[in-house]
């Protein structure tokens, strides 16, 4: 009797094994099911949150330049930088390269969150008026980098030395200008004006250095380009210093040393972070 017994528990339990085989292969299955889909579910949503951080860069890419660099940097693994214009782009005063507004811009944007590498492409020009950038097609050498970002210095400071008007000065600029935008036509024009110096006097022909940097103001804003105005920006840091001599920023009489161009690049920093794009 105990044998049968025995007999008859083996057989229920030796026929029990596959249906807890099937059990076990059946709760297998759906956890498998169950981590796919929660890993499908969770993938959906960091692509959907990547989604939206491109469409949020995307939105506000004229809330600034850094916006906009952020923008470029979606597509982008380098973005070029030229800058364009006199003496003072070029970098004469500096001790080097870093020393530079241009040097130290770029650092600055490379520690920034979100920027693809910044290569720099210095078209400054040392001496150069605003007619010699025109009348020896020295912007070709600008479109020819094919920046996604220029900055221009429009020559004042050899223009006023050289006798060039105000008026003159602006008409070389827009033609610039003009030139970039058909060759470049996905190029971001930024102007700025050059940097506070020590000349005072009337030139030649009748004008202050600070007339034409004024109307370089009036000409950008009736243009509707984008302006770094870093001769009033120097103009409001020696007041809130109480500095009555710029002589301690320059070189000379007119180029920045160090000390200058680092007030310049912390000018230029600003309105990167702080000022919104002009619309097109």
């Amino acid at each position: 009797m105990k044998n049968s017994y025995f007999a008859i528990l083996v057989v229920v339990l030796l026929s029990s094994i596959p249906v807890m085989y099937l059990i076990n292969e059946h709760n297998m299955s759906k956890k498998a099911e169950e981590s796919r889909v929660a890993y499908e579910q969770q993938m959906k949503e960091e692509e959907n949150e990547e989604q939206n951080q491109r469409d949020e860069v995307e939105s506000n890419q004229m809330n600034s330049l850094i916006d906009y660099l952020r923008f470029l940097s979606l597509e982008k693994e380098e973005i070029v930088l030229s800058v364009f214009g006199s003496s003072v782009t070029e970098g004469e005063g500096a001790t080097d390269d870093s020393s530079h507004w241009s040097g130290l811009f770029v650092s600055h944007l490379e520690e920034e969150e979100d920027i693809s590498p910044i290569r720099l492409e210095n078209n400054g020009q040392n001496g150069a008026t605003s007619r010699t950038l025109v009348n020896e097609n020295l912007v070709d050498d600008v479109i020819e980098a094919n920046p996604d970002v220029v900055l221009i210095e429009p020559p004042v400071i050899p223009n006023y030395e050289s006798n060039f008007s105000p008026e003159e000065t602006g008409s070389d600029t827009m033609y610039l200008v003009r030139e970039i935008e058909d060759n470049l036509p996905e190029t971001l024009i930024i102007i700025q004006s050059s940097n506070i110096t020590a000349s005072e006097d009337l030139n030649l022909i009748g004008y202050s250095y600070a007339d034409y940097n004024n109307y370089l103001d009036e000409l950008t804003e009736e243009t509707n380009l984008n302006y770094v105005d870093v001769y009033t920006g120097m103009e409001e840091r020696m007041e809130s210093e109480g500095m009555e001599d710029v002589s301690e920023w320059l070189t000379d009489e007119v180029h920045p040393n160090d000390l200058g161009y680092s007030i310049w690049f912390e000018i230029l920093a600003d309105y990167a972070s702080g000022t919104a794009l002009v619309e097109e």
